[in-house]
């Protein structure tokens, strides 16, 4: 099995507007159909029926794990806001990790 999750969030509509992120979820799942041959897909957008919300997302992440077993591709791709969380290891100089 080769399924993915592509969620991509332009903020339509708010003070936070992105204009790539759907594009961006567009062109993946292009070059996963074409070159890497799935043919499963998720996918989580402004433009959507189904939102990009917390809890949509959740179940997208249950959706695409349910039945995959040894040897399954499963793809994850996220296009839009991130934030910053404190850096716990000590690894990044800005003491934060982008998330």
């Amino acid at each position: 099995m080769k399924r993915a999750l592509l969620v991509g969030i332009n903020y339509t509509g708010t003070s936070y507007n992105l204009y790539g992120c759907i594009n961006d979820i567009n062109n993946v799942k292009t070059y996963l159909s074409t070159n890497r041959n799935y043919d499963s897909f998720i996918i989580l957008t402004d433009n959507t029926p189904q939102k990009p919300t917390r809890s949509n997302i959740l179940a997208g992440f249950s959706a695409l794990l349910k039945g995959a077993v040894a040897g399954d591709e499963l793809w994850f791709h996220y296009s839009g806001h991130g934030s910053l969380v404190r850096d716990m290891n000590g690894d990044e100089e800005s003491c934060a990790d982008s998330c």
